[in-house]
């Protein structure tokens, strides 16, 4: 793996419950923190974590009403995502 000075990473789901994307996911989040990084998982969705996860993983829960339409609701998110990501910086 490549040292660079960059040690914080973000990664973006849609959510943390069961899935193969989900368990993926988390040993790569739970990997990345055995390497000294700091990680933060972003879910687009609130719910119960199926996977073990790090107590040094930063997690980050958005929860978009569902009354939206689905073009608002998407512009929501990412303007949530954006403003997580400039506070992690």
């Amino acid at each position: 793996m490549c040292n660079s000075g960059n040690k914080k990473i973000a990664i973006v789901i849609t959510g943390l419950s069961f899935g193969g994307a989900e368990r993926v996911t988390s040993y790569l989040a739970n990997y990345f923190i055995s390497q000294g990084r700091e990680v933060y998982l972003i879910s687009l969705t609130t719910g119960e974590k199926a996977y073990p996860l790090s107590n040094e993983i930063h997690i980050r829960e958005f929860e978009v009403s569902d009354s939206l339409s689905p073009l608002v609701r998407y512009v929501s998110l990412i303007r949530l995502i954006r403003k997580e990501l400039i506070s992690i910086n």
